[in-house]
């Protein structure tokens, strides 16, 4: 089994997953230790979520305990109870039982997005980690987080502050930022592997484990000839804005949903939440880099 170090958690796979040797920590050639467990016929949780360029349904099957994983095409997979193991199944379809971290089967691409993408998302929330569906760069030692909806450009500003528009300005995430809640604050969790980048470039191998999160701009885009403009969110569109952009919030549990609620108020009542409204014009940016780096 392999050990990796991911947003501060260590989470055992059952193989190597390409993508996330930077956050190899540990490998152990160890006996299946788990014993089988057995899926509700009755009660799952379905989401649409992105692998490997395209999209497909996943479900969330309650095990006992833990939870199982499928998704058309792709290897069942098991989630411990506490989120530190994510392990391929073997069915037993005449007993109903499942043997998690037994599958020998080769790990094809798809396979790999759903590990490290819908599995390791549902993981993560197990353990009071929530992935918020964001692009992030830090200024200095501030970091802000930018979500939204698909196509409101939040890879491509972050990409901007961090590249020759904005040289004080670091990558800290492409499209997940995991988030969670601590006695001194919201802190993001860097350690992520961000699956539309290649092993060379994550950018949070060079960052530290752990970084305040100072605020969250929700971006919406506005017409060509509009001005841009910031403006603080109201605390009930700042708590919409955060559990509206954490990735695989569709596939929690009620007991998840109660966590993940109670993390979006205190989340929205620590850190400033903006609306970010501008036109995808390429010389609003660097007015864009002003209005961020006053507001540090």
């Amino acid at each position: 089994m392999v050990c990796y170090c991911i947003a501060g958690q260590q989470i055992w796979f059952d193989s190597h997953v390409p993508g996330m040797l930077p956050f190899e920590v540990g490998y152990q050639a160890i006996a299946n230790n788990f014993r089988p467990v057995v899926v509700s016929r009755n009660v799952f949780y379905s989401a649409i979520c992105s692998m490997s360029d395209e999209v497909r349904p996943v479900e969330c099957w309650l095990a006992v305990p833990g939870l199982l994983l499928r998704a058309d095409g792709c290897n069942e997979v098991y989630i411990a109870e506490d989120g530190r193991a994510i392990l391929r199944v073997v069915n037993d379809y005449a007993s109903g039982e499942y043997t998690p971290g037994a599958s020998t089967a080769p790990l094809p691409d798809l396979d790999r997005a759903f590990l490290s993408g819908p599995a390791l998302v549902l993981a993560l929330a197990l353990s009071g980690v929530w992935c918020l569906h964001a692009s992030a760069a830090l200024f200095q030692d501030r970091l802000t987080a930018f979500v939204g909806e698909s196509g409101q450009g939040k890879s491509t500003l972050a990409a901007y502050l961090a590249q020759a528009g904005a040289p004080d300005w670091r990558l800290a995430a492409d499209d997940i930022l995991p988030a969670t809640l601590t006695p001194v604050g919201v802190q993001a969790l860097p350690h992520f592997p961000q699956l539309k980048l290649p092993v060379e470039a994550q950018p949070g191998v060079t960052l530290p484990e752990r970084l305040r999160l100072d605020r969250i701009c929700l971006l919406a885009q506005a017409d060509p000839d509009s001005q841009p403009e910031i403006e603080a969110l109201p605390p009930a569109q700042a708590v919409q804005a955060i559990l509206g952009h954490t990735a695989g919030a569709r596939l929690f549990t009620p007991q998840l949903l109660d966590n993940h609620l109670h993390f979006s108020a205190q989340a929205a009542a620590l850190t400033p939440v903006y609306r970010l409204t501008y036109p995808h014009r390429r010389e609003i940016l660097p007015w864009i880099v002003h209005e961020l780096e006053s507001l540090c």
